[in-house]
């Protein structure tokens, strides 16, 4: 399901039918990260330093460490060490969904601290028909990220055993909710 590529300065992203006729309503989702690089992401990828980081490469032997492989660390390392992990949580639901939505839950911070969402599931719904969709809020974002459930498979069993990778940061408020609808 997760296919990870790099670029330097712009990510195609196109579809192509391969059948013998046109498809209809195709839904297709995708996620980006956008990241300011350090010295090392920009060595790796061959993008020229500026004088500072030209200097601060050979101050530090950023290259040499470039070269045998230990920078740039892999994200998940990085975020780890940038953000020290106080406490990882899974929660889960079974609710009914009406068509007026509902919230499933909202999580507040402690002072000091953030959340951040890292993965999510849900099950399609049981009628073909369903239009179940996952909306998630942060702070004073409303939808702030909006997916139908029925991307993430055709059964509750193939749904709910794919997590949808993310990465959504809240300082005050995070809340996930569940609309209901036909189109």
């Amino acid at each position: 399901n997760n296919f990870s590529l790099l670029a330097k300065s712009r990510i195609y992203y196109n579809l192509y039918n391969s059948s013998a006729s046109d498809i209809d309503d195709v839904s297709t989702f995708f996620s980006l990260w956008v990241i300011k690089p350090t010295v090392a992401h920009k060595l790796r990828l061959g993008i020229p330093l500026t004088a500072e980081e030209q200097k601060l490469n050979r101050d530090l032997g950023i290259s040499d460490t470039v070269e045998k492989g230990l920078l740039p660390l892999p994200l998940a390392q990085q975020i780890a060490r940038e953000y020290q992990v106080i406490q990882e949580e899974t929660h889960g639901f079974q609710l009914t969904v009406p068509t007026v939505g509902v919230d499933v839950e909202t999580l507040h911070p402690l002072p000091g601290q953030f959340l951040i969402l890292t993965k999510i599931s849900a099950d399609p719904g049981d009628l073909s028909g369903d239009l179940i969709k996952v909306a998630v809020d942060r702070d004073y974002v409303s939808d702030y990220v909006e997916f139908p459930t029925w991307a993430l498979g055709a059964t509750p069993a193939i749904a709910l055993g794919k997590d949808i990778s993310c990465f959504i940061p809240a300082l005050h408020e995070l809340r996930i909710k569940l609309k209901a609808g036909t189109s």
